[in-house]
């Protein structure tokens, strides 16, 4: 499966490098310059966030939402891609702000418990914030917006969609955004095995504690093995237990305070085993061409081409670990709760534990109740 990632467009914005990057000429090479690379059969366009520079409830966000439709079209008549290609999350700009819902937002954080997560209430309040984008969003896409997470599956993948913006409303929220972790399980719950890549706007580290713990648990167990995201104006590949963090650049060539940005597009495969690259591709501002990112290939596997190998990580190192555990406890009765201490503790990809288990003469208990082999 062939994807193209871009993130943090801010279409509208009147710098002269992102006025370059974002002119249908530039498009056109950045496409003509994917296809070149081998990634020539695009299955997917992923954005994740951040579609335009002015708010969508003044006149010149409402001129900069046709500009940005007419961009996103460009990518997808360069690939051929139809609607259905077309996966989009919304970032903390693409919310409508006003006082009354950062008061309510507020409140929302400080009573929040991710055990129950949100209500239909909660949620009809919130997609307040949203019609903006999601009137945009039906006009490009042909279908209503839903505002919670959801799960899509195409073929022998499925795609994640996760609304990390839900209580976005004002400045420095990094660190204390709600997901709803509830409502992301009963979606993967859907995926049946297959290949998962999540997407949402902002990186894990934007996530309040107690729900991210519980997300990296949950991309572990249910194969997830690409989150894309956005948000910092930075790029970055981070490779976790058995999954990728990869955060996309933006399309702006400054940030607010003056400081450049990395403007940056992925193009990426994988295939139905969690085996791919992901190209990272650059916009030089000197040149005012598209080019292979060399710094990060270098960083992650000394190669000057701009891609990035994306691999099973390995595992050997982990099941040692557990299988020494596990031969400690032989004979033992043990807590289900001291198991799960012990996996979080290490952030253990629990399918191996399972399997383990599943070999060893591990009794666990859970309320009482003995149980033989694989208790999670």
């Amino acid at each position: 499966m062939n994807f193209i990632h871009i993130s943090d467009i801010h279409f509208g914005n009147s710098d002269y490098s992102t006025r370059r990057a974002q002119d249908v000429n530039k498009t056109k090479e950045l496409c003509n310059f994917i296809k070149e690379a081998g990634f020539t059969d695009i299955d997917s366009l992923i954005i994740t966030g951040d579609l335009i520079y002015a708010r969508g409830d003044d006149s010149r966000g409402k001129k900069n939402l046709t500009g940005l439709k007419l961009y996103i079209k460009e990518f997808m008549d360069m690939f051929s891609l139809g609607k259905d290609k077309l996966f989009i999350v919304p970032g903390n700009h693409d919310v409508q702000r006003s006082p009354s819902r950062e008061t309510i937002c507020t409140d929302i954080d400080r009573t929040y418990n991710y055990q129950t997560g949100l209500d239909g209430d909660k949620y009809n309040y919130l997609s307040r914030g949203f019609e903006p984008f999601a009137s945009f969003y039906k006009t490009l896409c042909n279908e209503d917006y839903k505002i919670k997470t959801r799960l899509l599956t195409i073929g022998e993948f499925c795609y994640l969609l996760i609304n990390t913006s839900l209580i976005s409303a004002k400045d420095n929220e990094d660190g204390s955004l709600i997901i709803d972790i509830n409502q992301i399980r009963s979606e993967l719950q859907k995926s049946n095995g297959n290949i998962v890549i999540a997407l949402g706007h902002h990186s894990l580290g934007c996530i309040r504690d107690d729900e991210k713990d519980q997300l990296e648990q949950l991309f572990c167990e249910y194969n997830v093995k690409l989150y894309l995201c956005g948000h910092h104006h930075k790029m970055l590949i981070d490779r976790k237990k058995s999954w990728y963090q990869c955060q996309c650049g933006t399309l702006m060539a400054r940030r607010p305070d003056g400081s450049d940005t990395d403007m940056l597009v992925y193009a990426g495969s994988i295939d139905k085993n969690g085996v791919g690259n992901i190209m990272a591709i650059k916009y030089d501002r000197r040149f005012n061409m598209w080019m292979p990112d060399s710094g990060i290939s270098y960083y992650h596997s000394r190669r000057t081409d701009g891609i990035v190998r994306i691999n099973q990580p390995d595992m050997s190192d982990d099941i040692e670990l557990i299988e020494k555990w596990l031969n400690e406890q032989r004979g033992i009765l043990i807590s289900k709760k001291s198991l799960m201490n012990f996996i979080n503790e290490h952030s253990f990809d629990r399918s191996i534990i399972r399997k383990l288990i599943a070999t060893s003469s591990l009794s666990v208990y859970d309320n009482y109740k003995y149980k033989k082999g694989s208790a999670l």
